[in-house]
């Protein structure tokens, strides 16, 4: 969050006000009261900028939050909905993520989660095991292009 600090911070409006206390010491120097109004008015000024800031970087850093939820939201949602089958799988071979279209394919009624690929498809496992980037395999009577990413 540090980008939402540099984003939220207004520095030149700091180096204004170290300029305008330091003609306030100045003006204190020569009279007194007069320094002495424009250095409270300055103290006011500055704490009003800072808890400013300080709302404003709250605000940014919440939406920022807010907003990457909802992007990771849109995102599980759309690979869940997806048409066409995605299966995770360890280094065993055993199923650790299936998406909704594979669990129907193969049986609505259970996971597939914590299977073997060899009970679902030899060919699966095969092709897995083989590690190719892509492979035509044969699920029942139907055809499917699998792709292996590790």
């Amino acid at each position: 969050m540090n980008d939402v600090k540099e984003l939220t911070e207004n520095k030149s409006i700091w180096l204004l006000y170290g300029l305008a206390g330091v003609l306030t010491i100045i003006v204190i120097y020569y009279q007194w009261l007069i320094g002495s109004v424009l250095a409270l008015v300055l103290a006011v000024l500055m704490y009003i900028t800072y808890r400013t800031e300080a709302l404003i970087k709250q605000r940014t850093e919440n939406y920022i939050s807010t907003l990457s939820y909802r992007v990771k939201k849109v995102g599980e949602e759309a690979l869940l909905g997806m048409p066409f089958g995605i299966i995770l799988f360890n280094e065993e071979f055993q199923i650790e993520w299936a998406n909704p279209f594979m669990n129907d394919y193969f049986d609505s009624e259970r996971s597939l989660i914590g299977e073997d690929l060899s009970d679902f498809s030899e060919a699966l496992e095969l092709a897995a095991k083989d590690e190719e980037d892509e492979k035509w395999i044969t699920l029942g009577e139907r055809r499917f292009s699998s792709y292996y990413k590790n």
